[in-house]
């Protein structure tokens, strides 16, 4: 193939990436993103300029002390074909949207694109003076509220309010969420970047809030950081505003919208879970990929003949942060294998009375039915069906796996 095919695409952008190091680069392509070495970055640039694969080596080699090879460059080659980065190859039609994000699902977008740079006068919050005060006004708001009433007996006092104000108290907590997703938007626009929609979706089978800056990762370090921290930025300035408003108004639907934002303002610093917390420590130390990031350590560790990991390469500070991050998530792993099953549990227990009910009380049930109460069934089953449509999902991808896996090696064996 002639070497001019490996000009790469016009929509195809490649930046300096504030990583671990700081000779990263980052390709992005439609919503997708590949972190690359300075290496792989002169090589795709000598592609682009026709050289063929040994005046690239050589002149690497020269300044790299032999540390790429003919077939290293062909690789190379090979990355930019199959992921169509460079003219020629047949552009991708329509990018996945659960494209390295396969927990997610259910999506449905609450904000395009261009209502959301609208707001972009929201993006003057993240002013040094007026960000410190309210992020500290904010911070005290949430841990008073919890320190005051502990979420352990949220459900009981959610369940106790009538239905139309469990209903509005939903409503608020859903608006204080929508704001959170502003936040990360707001900072993202704070430093030129363009933001996506915001959205609903369901993460494993926890009801979540998402905002789309992928444009983030253009941003340097600090400020994509900043991006992270945005949501929780925006969400304590809220609490603390609905607060203050709340001593004088009294309203029960207020504060317990409140704690149930004080509650998932704390949830989503976990670093266990692929939310804001995550996010915030993949920056701090550079990495794209936390668990390949240890996968990938964990490898170096056994076999040191092994390519060298992107921990190995942190300074003393970040390799604590990344061993406490790792003590952590395999304590909140237990914690969540223990919640999963009692979960579960739970659930059978639920839906096997509510049948029981249902068969034994059938006539009753049906005449005396109304809005009312199919309304309070599903608010107070909501969660357990996302549970059980969630379990039936990776059920039948399981199934499905097995029964390709076997199709695969019957064709085999039949052709052997």
């Amino acid at each position: 193939m002639d070497n001019s095919v490996y000009k790469l695409k016009e929509n195809v952008l490649i930046s300096e990436f504030s990583g671990v190091s700081n000779d990263e680069y980052l390709i992005v392509y439609h919503d997708r993103q590949w972190k690359v070495s300075s290496n792989v970055y002169e090589v795709i640039q000598g592609l682009g300029l026709g050289k063929n694969r040994e005046t690239i080596v050589d002149e690497l080699n020269v300044s790299n002390n032999g540390s790429i090879t003919e077939a290293g460059v062909e690789k190379i080659e090979l990355f930019l074909k199959d992921n169509r980065l460079i003219e020629g190859t047949e552009d991708i039609p329509q990018m996945s949207k659960n494209l390295g994000q396969r927990n997610i699902w259910g999506r449905i977008t609450l904000l395009s694109p261009n209502m959301i740079k609208k707001l972009r006068f929201l993006s003057h919050a993240y002013n040094l003076v007026f960000f410190i005060i309210m992020a500290i006004l904010g911070v005290a708001s949430v841990v008073f509220l919890l320190v005051n009433n502990p979420p352990v007996n949220m459900g009981k006092l959610l369940f106790s309010l009538r239905l139309d104000r469990l209903i509005l108290c939903v409503c608020l907590a859903f608006c204080i969420g929508v704001f959170h997703e502003l936040g990360h938007s707001a900072a993202l626009m704070r430093y030129g970047g363009e933001p996506k929609r915001i959205g609903a979706a369901v993460y494993l089978f926890m009801p979540v809030f998402f905002s789309d800056v992928t444009a983030a990762w253009q941003l340097k370090r600090q400020q994509r950081i900043m991006v992270d921290l945005g949501g929780l930025y925006f969400q304590a300035m809220i609490i603390a505003v609905l607060n203050f408003i709340n001593i004088f108004v009294k309203s029960l639907i207020i504060k317990y919208a409140l704690l149930i934002s004080a509650a998932t303002f704390f949830s989503n610093l976990v670093p266990f879970f692929k939310l804001d917390g995550y996010w915030v420590v993949c920056d701090y130390l550079g990495v794209t990929n936390m668990r390949k990031a240890v996968a990938d350590h964990i490898k170096y560790r056994i076999k040191k003949t092994a390519k060298q990991s992107e921990v190995s390469r942190l300074g003393g500070t970040k390799k604590l942060i990344f061993g406490c991050f790792i003590l952590f998530s395999c304590c909140y792993a237990v914690y969540y294998g223990l919640f999963f099953a009692s979960t579960l549990k739970y659930a059978f227990v639920c839906f096997y009375g509510d049948i029981r009910h249902l068969v034994n009380n059938g006539a009753d049930i049906f005449k005396s039915i109304s809005i009312y109460s199919v309304l309070k069934y599903i608010v107070s089953r909501f969660t357990l069906m996302l549970f059980v449509i969630f379990l039936i999902k990776r059920i039948y991808k399981l199934i499905k796996n097995v029964a390709n896996k076997c199709l695969k090696r019957r064709t085999i064996s039949c052709d052997t």
